[in-house]
């Protein structure tokens, strides 16, 4: 299964990380996921894309709030989410 290149470092507001989860999601990105979600019952990739939006709202909630530690956290887990990285280690597991 082909691996999404992940940035390395943080997005350091907003934006930027919009922009890297914009840029992450390409034909191959999409393909990939097409390729995870083969079996899935209750995701498909209308979902990866609507939750990956949703956690760019709650990132952009800490960072105006002014909580950096709390929207570097979601930065991490949003790209990891994006690049299939959770999807992937609950395979492993099950």
């Amino acid at each position: 299964m082909m691996t999404t290149m992940v940035p390395p470092d943080l997005p350091a507001d907003p934006a930027a990380l919009r922009s890297a989860i914009a840029s992450m999601m390409t034909p191959a990105w999409e393909s990939a996921w097409q390729e995870r979600l083969r079996d899935a019952r209750y995701a498909d990739l209308a979902s990866v894309r609507r939750t990956s939006a949703e956690m760019l709202e709650l990132a952009a909630a800490r960072f105006d709030a002014g909580d950096e530690i709390g929207f570097r956290s979601w930065c991490r887990f949003i790209i990891d989410h994006a690049a299939g990285e959770r999807w992937d280690e609950s395979r492993k597991a099950a």
